[in-house]
């Protein structure tokens, strides 16, 4: 069962992004802007009936770290263009 509704899939579908895969549990997808890969992991627990673990690799590492912990996946979006912002202004 996927878990992921057509609305997040769209949100994420636009010129910004890459889609590289979709799974039940996480979507991977690629900033055109820095070509950093992120990993969106919809989670859900007793604790925090449902949220998204936001991990983050830049385009020369081998393995993603995790960046942050967002509700939805628009805010989870909105991290993503910040740090993007962020690195271009380096």
């Amino acid at each position: 069962m996927n878990k992921w509704r057509k609305s997040d899939i769209a949100l994420i579908c636009n010129s910004y992004f890459d889609i590289v895969r979709i799974t039940d549990t996480y979507i991977e997808i690629l900033s055109k802007n820095t070509c950093h890969s992120w990993i969106l992991q919809k989670r859900q627990d007793i604790a925090f009936p449902s949220y998204i673990i936001i991990y983050h690799r830049h385009k020369n590492q081998k393995y993603h770290h995790r960046h942050g912990l967002k509700r939805t996946v628009r805010d989870s979006l909105e991290i993503i263009r910040k740090h993007d912002s962020w690195v271009l202004e380096l």
